[in-house]
């Protein structure tokens, strides 16, 4: 039987290659009076002694329901939403809601009966840039009229290491200038802009058409497996996934995704998704890239696509990812991979 899908902290833990888009899609009920359980997204105690991750929701979508409203928190904000005056399911609301301590999205039911419910979203995950933590976490600070010293004496989630860089590559005048940082898309499919059209180099866009004719109940059939050709420098960047829908929900059909050899990344109900729309994703794979299907219930001449860049891995991505051994690799670029780090190169 398909499991429980849900986003928690075990999967921004798995994310390598940020900043990555990870999709979420699913079937589920809502009893009456109270809220879906387990919450569809609920990531607790972020960062509690270093900054090491920021989260942000990047796009949610739902059907109209006049008995189901849209909860989130975003560490200290709240929000209560009636699904009546949010877009339609599938239009995206795209947002941009950066966490740092906690991450919660849910469902309640107002009414007496119980609901059937579906929802889409999609969280980025970065590896915050010193930048990044700073205008995330300490904007406030900046606004002090204090030197600057005493400015990075208050951000107490900044390593020693961290403050060192910043005062002596002169990070707050930077900020205080206001050309940094720079925040992706919320939906990257539609372009490029802002920070993704500076870092990835596109060697070429592709559509993966998988047609097959039956998927077996109760195993996992393959629909995508792709390796770069690392001889070249080639990396896949997964951006879409448009599953065929299911006859019904009963059926338990998913999607899991496997990049590199590190087993599964997430995975995510087919019942809400369709053919017509893609659902929006950034995940990198160095390697490899392997997407399967698992169904309870077996379905005939079932179809998926599947669309991805071919990127070059140049070294504004090697200083991000692999810091350590890129320096080592190329001492003569540590003011470039240190300005990296810092979010200013």
């Amino acid at each position: 039987m398909a499991e429980t899908v849900r986003l928690g902290f075990e999967h921004v833990q798995r994310v390598r290659y940020p900043p990555e888009l990870l999709p979420f899609a699913a079937y589920f009920s809502v009893p009456a009076g109270k809220y879906a359980s387990p919450a569809i997204l609920d990531i607790k105690k972020l960062n509690v002694r270093t900054f090491e991750y920021l989260i942000s929701l990047a796009y949610i979508t739902q059907p109209r329901d006049t008995a189901i409203d849209l909860v989130y928190k975003v560490d200290d904000l709240r929000r209560d939403e009636d699904t009546e005056a949010l877009p339609d399911y599938p239009t995206f609301e795209e947002v941009y809601l950066p966490a740092t301590e906690k991450l919660y999205v849910n469902y309640k039911n107002t009414s007496t009966s119980d609901k059937s419910y579906y929802a889409a979203l999609g969280i980025w995950v970065h590896m915050p840039t010193v930048a990044e933590k700073i205008m995330t976490k300490y904007y406030d600070v900046l606004s002090m009229d204090i030197s600057e010293e005493s400015k990075l004496a208050r951000m107490d989630l900044l390593t020693k290491d961290e403050k060192e860089l910043a005062a002596a590559y002169g990070l707050i005048k930077l900020l205080e200038k206001g050309t940094y940082p720079l925040i992706p898309s919320s939906n990257p499919l539609r372009d490029l802009k802002f920070k993704l059209e500076r870092e990835y180099q596109v060697v070429r866009l592709e559509v993966a058409r998988t047609i097959t004719p039956a998927i077996e109940g109760n195993q996992d059939t393959i629909l995508f497996d792709i390796k770069p050709n690392e001889e070249k420098g080639e990396f896949i960047v997964l951006t879409g996934i448009a599953p065929q829908t299911p006859p019904d929900a009963t059926y338990g059909t998913q999607i899991w995704i496997e990049r590199d050899e590190e087993g599964e990344l997430l995975r995510f109900d087919c019942y809400p998704l369709s053919l017509d729309w893609y659902l929006p994703m950034w995940i990198v794979g160095l390697t490899r890239m392997r997407v399967y299907v698992w169904t309870d219930k077996t379905i005939s001449d079932w179809k998926c696509r599947i669309k991805f860049k071919v990127c070059r891995l140049n070294n504004i991505l090697r200083a991000r990812w692999f810091y350590d051994e890129f320096v080592s690799k190329y001492p003569e670029l540590q003011d470039f991979a240190d300005r990296v780090r810092l979010g200013v190169w």
